[in-house]
C-alpha cells in the first residue's frame, strides 16, 4: 500500500455542537467545554486528538505484539492532553499516553518488553503530530442566494 486516504465529515449545529461523521459509522457529536465557550455536550477536538494519539500508540503496541507471537491477556491506554494558553490562544502543549499491558506470562514477557521498546515508531498518528504535519485549509464562502 502506497497511499491511505481518511476522509472525515463535520457538520455546524449549533452553538460549538458539531457533528463528526466517519464513513458509515455511527455519529459522533462534538462540542467545547464551558470554559472555550461550548456547553460540554460531548468531546471536543482536543479529546479526539489525545485518543487518535492513544489509540494509534496501542494499536501499534498491539501490531508489535502480533508480529512477535506475544500472547495478551489485557491492553489498554489512558491519555491527558494540557493545555494552555499562548499568546492569546489555547494550544496543545503536551499529550501524556499510558499504555497497561497484561502479558500471558512466560515467553511472552520477554517478547512484550521487546515490543515496548520498538512500538511506537509504528505509529502513524504520533509520529506525524511530534513530527509536525503541514495542514492545508481552503476557505469556500458560498453566497446566500433568495
Amino acid at each position: 500500500m502506497e497511499k491511505m486516504v481518511s476522509e472525515v465529515e463535520v457538520k455546524w449545529i449549533e452553538g460549538f455542537r458539531l457533528k463528526l461523521k466517519v464513513k458509515d459509522f455511527p455519529e459522533i457529536m462534538l462540542d467545547e467545554p464551558p470554559e472555550m465557550g461550548g456547553t460540554d455536550t460531548g468531546p471536543c477536538p482536543v479529546h479526539l486528538l489525545a485518543a487518535s494519539v492513544a489509540s494509534c500508540l496501542l494499536a501499534s503496541y498491539l501490531y508489535c505484539a502480533k508480529k512477535a507471537r506475544v500472547k495478551l491477556k489485557g491492553a489498554s491506554a489512558t491519555a491527558r492532553a494540557e493545555s494552555e494558553w499562548e499568546k492569546g490562544r489555547m494550544r496543545v502543549k503536551r499529550v501524556m499516553v499510558g499504555l497497561e499491558l497484561t502479558p500471558a506470562g512466560g515467553v511472552s514477557e520477554k517478547r512484550a518488553e521487546l515490543c515496548a521498546s520498538v512500538f511506537r515508531q509504528f505509529c502513524i498518528v504520533t509520529e506525524s503530530v511530534t513530527r509536525g504535519l503541514p495542514v492545508e485549509v481552503e476557505v469556500k464562502i458560498s453566497q446566500n442566494k433568495p
